[in-house]
């Protein structure tokens, strides 16, 4: 399945993205008006990692923005923005060009927060919610109460920003079309899927 999404696309073998800790393809089944915003090739980078000097080669081989794993505040959003604005001066693309997807409510730090990500940046297009990032971060396994928490939180904080909210699924996953259902039920616009 995964070859059938990445076939065709330049960036997919491009050996810069290979050192990305994930790499998200067309991952945002939004409503056509909204998919303009998120779609594309986006390179994972940790909240913590924003002063990556890689940020100016994937946008200088054409990634489509950063996928920022383990957002906790407004900051660390603020913080990469203005990283992204040196990287497109740097690389010659367009200012503002690059979007942000922020991972939430996958660390403690995270799920503790109740300030909104509104207004944090202009690139901010999308919150993403992974629950296997929640397990990892927080030791505990499936079905654990912190983490029906953090899904209702996720959810909570996209409205509250006034921004789409996705899930992330790896690619492989059995029966996404009941896994899709599941996550439109609890208030998740759509899937981001994951190819690695």
């Amino acid at each position: 399945m995964a070859e059938n999404v990445l076939a065709g696309n330049p960036l997919a073998d491009d050996p810069a993205l290979r050192d990305s800790d994930w790499l998200v393809v067309n991952p945002f089944a939004l409503p056509l008006e909204d998919a303009h915003a998120c779609a594309g090739v986006l390179a994972a980078l940790s909240a913590t990692d924003v002063d990556d000097t890689r940020l100016e080669e994937w946008l200088g081989i054409g990634c489509d923005g950063i996928y920022l794993k383990g957002t906790a505040e407004r900051a660390d959003i603020q913080r990469l923005d203005v990283a992204l604005s040196v990287a497109e001066a740097l690389s010659d693309r367009a200012a503002g060009a690059a979007v942000i997807v922020a991972e939430i409510a996958t660390t403690a730090q995270g799920l503790l927060s109740t300030a909104s990500l509104a207004g944090s940046s202009e690139r901010l297009a999308a919150l993403v919610f992974d629950e296997t990032e929640v397990m990892r971060n927080l030791g505990i396994e499936a079905g654990a109460p912190a983490v029906a928490f953090a899904r209702v939180h996720a959810v909570l904080k996209a409205r509250q920003a006034g921004l789409p909210v996705l899930e992330v699924l790896p690619l492989a996953a059995p029966n996404r079309d009941a896994a899709l259902a599941r996550s439109r039920s609890e208030g998740f616009d759509a899937i981001a899927w994951r190819l690695a």
